[in-house]
């Protein structure tokens, strides 16, 4: 599948109007920062790869439509894959109006995994609201980190 069908479909679901984003930019030019995110979050979203269709085919029906890493039939490499193996530290994050990963497919995981140290954050914004800002992070990761971290 061409990176071009990729973009194309992720517009349809994000923004299907494509001369909006631009508008937004005009419409904030002298807003330095959101000029920034603008740039970092169009350059991500002309990024994509091509993806060969078969693979993609078979990635959509075992993660969609059959939900195979959920009920633990996900297979990789002759390997099946277990959410209940993760049993590290675990930080998720989501947004309240994330239309591509809704917040109702991310707290889910909270429930799978084996981890005692997890937790869930829902944010305000989109699925590009969790970006760092004047090159900090937002608190909430900033303190998880430092949290579980003797370096910081």
């Amino acid at each position: 599948m061409p990176a071009s069908f990729i973009e194309a479909g992720v517009r349809l679901v994000t923004s299907p109007f494509y001369f909006t984003p631009y508008l937004s930019l005009l419409n904030r030019i002298d807003d330095q920062e959101y000029v920034q995110k603008w740039r970092r979050f169009h350059d991500w979203t002309k990024g994509h790869i091509p993806f060969v269709g078969a693979t993609l085919k078979q990635l959509l029906n075992d993660l969609v439509k059959e939900n195979k890493l959920v009920k633990g039939q996900m297979v990789i490499r002759n390997q099946r894959i277990d959410l209940r193996n993760i049993s590290s530290n675990l930080l998720v994050i989501s947004s309240k109006n994330d239309r591509l990963v809704p917040k109702e497919q991310t707290y889910l995981i909270m429930n799978l995994v084996s981890s005692e140290d997890k937790q869930y954050v829902l944010n305000d914004g989109g699925h590009t609201s969790i970006t760092v800002k004047n090159g900090q992070l937002p608190e909430y990761l900033k303190g998880w980190l430092q949290a579980r971290s003797d370096s910081m």
